[in-house]
């Protein structure tokens, strides 16, 4: 009996094939992996044949089942090289290219060399086409509609195209045939596929693609949930933009800004309240959303706080002149001197000191640090009058 091993097939068992004359292929007509044993088999133990084994097919077998092993073709390691080469120049080139009629001399390069379905090479020709501010969104769609298999990068550059030229119903139908193509999407697909929802108002589409993005696993992808927030906020369904900023397990400036502004343009000025004060670091983005949801209602005044020189006409003024002497001594303590100079010469000393101790700006900063927590930027704004 001869032992085959079929290669490649982790839990296939041994293969046993019955005695055969000299001349027989191996293998019968009847067993379904007879094409997988013919040209992916190794002959364990020829030295274990029977006896009788005519020498003259032991010779055959030997030589059936030994591993090709062509010797190098030196003309043909030459035109790789220069293939290769020629390569490397034409992806120089078009980092470096500029207009339409270039990009189409390197393209024609390109099919020369036989590289029509390197889909490396042509995302290269695709990517100047479709994001570029000299590119041709539809000569990139004529590029992708004549390869073979194009992949995530390539599809993923069309969908930027799309978005730049608004054509967020494009991006959708595209990403479709990306699925039906079974191109699996990566994590940059997924971004500019949600904001072509948020812009196309395709809300039952919208809601297929977040089911997508948690079936792929990007559920903790911060880019794709920033875009889902920022999705359903545009959709007016602000439960499901809170739902998915609840279980982000990390959760950026954008994030938090995103709901805020969401809440504060729906009129939600207590629940953006809520979620400014739960901010970890604050930012003008967000101190923005803020003051723009308060003027629209008409509760400026109970978001921006002004103060005057000695004034204290503010409801927390005792605090606030208190965190201003606590900051003054400080101060004072590593050699601070307030220069008198431009006050008026008719004071005595300490009168002449305390317009200067409690200035607008000081006052200010003094809020500032009762109501900030450390490492968060103060901006002081002054409002400078000329007679």
């Amino acid at each position: 009996m001869l032992e085959i091993m079929p290669i490649n097939a982790i839990s296939w068992e041994p293969t046993k094939l019955p005695s055969f004359p000299c001349g027989t292929k191996i293998g019968c007509s009847k067993n379904k992996y007879n094409r997988f044993l013919e040209f992916n088999a190794v002959l364990v133990d020829v030295q274990s044949m029977p006896s009788n084994f005519p020498p003259q097919c032991n010779k055959t077998l030997s030589k059936r089942f030994e591993m090709p092993n062509p010797k190098p073709d030196a003309q043909g390691s030459i035109n790789e090289s220069k293939k290769g080469l020629h390569l490397h120049k034409l992806h120089q080139g078009l980092a470096l290219c500029s207009a339409m009629a270039e990009l189409k001399q390197y393209h024609s390069q390109i099919i020369k060399l036989g590289l029509q379905a390197d889909n490396d090479a042509m995302g290269r020709i695709i990517k100047f086409c479709a994001i570029s501010r000299n590119g041709d969104l539809g000569y990139a769609l004529k590029i992708i509609s004549n390869l073979l298999q194009p992949d995530a990068f390539i599809y993923n550059t069309i969908f930027r195209g799309f978005l730049q030229f608004h054509l967020s119903k494009d991006c959708i139908r595209l990403y479709l045939q990306m699925l039906q193509n079974f191109v699996t999407p990566n994590k940059f697909t997924f971004p500019p596929v949600v904001r072509a929802c948020s812009f196309g108002n395709s809300i039952d589409e919208g809601k297929q693609v977040h089911a997508q993005i948690l079936k792929f696993g990007y559920h903790s992808d911060g880019f794709s949930q920033n875009n889902l927030i920022h999705m359903y906020v545009s959709f007016k369904s602000l439960d499901e933009a809170r739902k998915v900023f609840d279980k982000m397990p990390q959760r950026d400036v954008v994030s938090w800004t995103t709901l805020i502004s969401g809440y504060s343009q729906s009129g939600c000025i207590d629940e953006a309240r809520k979620v400014f004060e739960m901010m970890p670091e604050k930012n003008p983005a967000s101190w923005n959303a803020m003051i723009a949801a308060y003027v629209q209602t008409d509760r400026f005044r109970s978001t921006v706080n002004e103060f005057i020189a000695g004034g204290r006409a503010h409801p927390e003024s005792k605090e606030i002149y208190a965190k201003v002497d606590e900051m003054l001594a400080g101060i004072r303590s590593i050699g601070y001197v307030p220069e008198t100079e431009s006050v008026l010469h008719d004071i005595g000393e300490e009168d002449t000191e305390n317009p200067l101790f409690y200035h607008s700006e000081k006052l200010a900063i003094g809020f500032g640090l009762l109501k900030s927590k450390p490492g968060e930027i103060l901006r002081i704004t002054k409002n400078l009058r000329f007679s």
